[in-house]
């Protein structure tokens, strides 16, 4: 088995495959009846540079979401 292809297919077959059937039906459960748990309604969380370890200062953090929406309205 080195192609991962197949390698996938057999692992969820069998009993595996009830189990991870199962619990995408109760994920998707969950979601239905308690709305996203991963979904933030804040607009107040301050926004992270991962790659400097820093939390981004307000005026820069306002210039990336502008030209963000700016992007996303000259794309549609």
């Amino acid at each position: 088995m080195d192609h991962l292809e197949t390698s996938i297919q057999h692992e969820l077959g069998g009993r595996k495959g009830l189990i991870f059937d199962r619990n995408v039906a109760r994920l998707l459960d969950f979601v239905n009846t308690r709305e996203n748990p991963f979904l933030v309604l804040a607009h107040n969380i301050p926004l992270y540079n991962f790659v400097t370890k820093q939390i981004v200062k307000d005026n820069i953090k306002a210039r990336i979401v502008k030209s963000l929406k700016n992007g996303d309205a000259a794309y549609q």
